[in-house]
């Protein structure tokens, strides 16, 4: 039997945009800061940290190297360093100046961001849609509104790339219970 028969696409939900997030006072402006610099990410399996990996490689800056046992002493070489944790360890770590930068995938209205935003001076980094070219064989480029964020960007929209979660169920799954899932 073909594997591909086996599921069904059910629906289309809602857009994640990517969010490159930093304290407005350092010295991040591009992918090309980062070297030397500490990035927090949801999981080394994430799509962010997949992209992150292919903005790394097309500007020849080498694949990010994942922190395992971190502290304050951590010696960093000239190299892009990666905590993986949950959202809000990595806001915490932010917040408290232990990494330099937030990388995620996340919708508009993450509560996170909102949190951080009125509580730290934080700026979005913005996608060059020239220069990040890259990103737009695998991604949709959009101007999103931050106005909501309390940030030091100068403009009320960014540059950004988002993707599209869609539903994917087993097709023995029942309308019923798909329904209800939705």
């Amino acid at each position: 039997m073909n594997e591909n028969h086996s599921i069904n696409f059910v629906c289309s939900l809602n857009r994640e945009y990517l969010f490159f997030i930093v304290k407005n006072n350092n010295n991040i402006f591009s992918i090309r800061n980062l070297k030397g610099k500490i990035i927090g990410i949801q999981h080394k399996n994430s799509y962010a940290f997949t992209v992150l990996k292919i903005l790394c490689e097309s500007y020849d800056l080498g694949e990010p190297q994942i922190l395992g046992d971190f502290s304050a002493n951590t010696t960093l070489e000239d190299k892009i360093y990666v905590i993986e944790a949950d959202i809000n360890t990595n806001f915490n770590l932010f917040y408290n100046n232990h990494i330099e930068a937030l990388f995620y995938f996340s919708g508009l209205n993450n509560p996170y961001i909102l949190s951080l935003s009125s509580k730290t001076n934080i700026k979005f980094i913005e996608f060059n849609q020239t220069e990040d070219d890259i990103l737009g064989t695998v991604l949709k480029n959009k101007d999103i509104d931050i106005e909501k964020y309390k940030t030091k960007n100068k403009n009320i929209y960014i540059n950004s790339y988002y993707t599209r979660n869609i539903l994917i169920c087993n097709s023995t799954l029942t309308t019923d219970a798909i329904y209800y899932t939705v």
